[in-house]
């Protein structure tokens, strides 16, 4: 049972358990394998670990200059959009009795007083001469 081999752990002369060859990656996988192809461009493209925190410290600083781009240009237009606010709406407010931005003449004489509304208050029902009191 002491024989090596069989499944039996290999030990050196002074009693420690040998350990297996590693194995070159280069003669492991076949030339015309696809799995080959995938050992050869890991070891042929590795960089160095140095070299790839300085990549990443590149990449952070372009992001970082990217995101600095796109706030500065979200403020101008949020700057903007408040200026174009401050003029005003060009057509009014939607509803009668606001603020008239057409010539009354257009529109006719009595156009407000026949929606209802005299100097911005809304007549009561029975206040308007059309109006029969029964």
């Amino acid at each position: 049972m002491g024989r090596p081999g069989g499944g039996a752990p290999l030990k050196t002369s002074s009693g420690k358990i040998k350990n297996f060859r590693i194995e070159d990656p280069q003669l492991r996988f076949q030339f015309h394998a696809p799995d080959r192809n995938i050992v050869d461009n890991d070891l042929r493209y590795r960089i160095p670990l140095k070299d790839q925190r300085m990549y990443k410290m590149e990449l952070d600083e372009m992001v970082k200059e990217k995101q600095e781009i796109i706030e500065e240009n979200r403020k101008k237009e949020m700057i903007r959009d408040q200026q174009l606010n401050l003029i005003g709406d060009p057509w009014g407010t939607p509803c009668p009795g606001g603020v008239i931005w057409r010539d009354p003449k257009s529109i006719g004489k009595n156009f407000f007083r026949s929606l209802g509304y005299v100097d911005g208050s809304i007549l009561k029902l029975g206040s308007h001469p059309n109006d029969n009191k029964e």
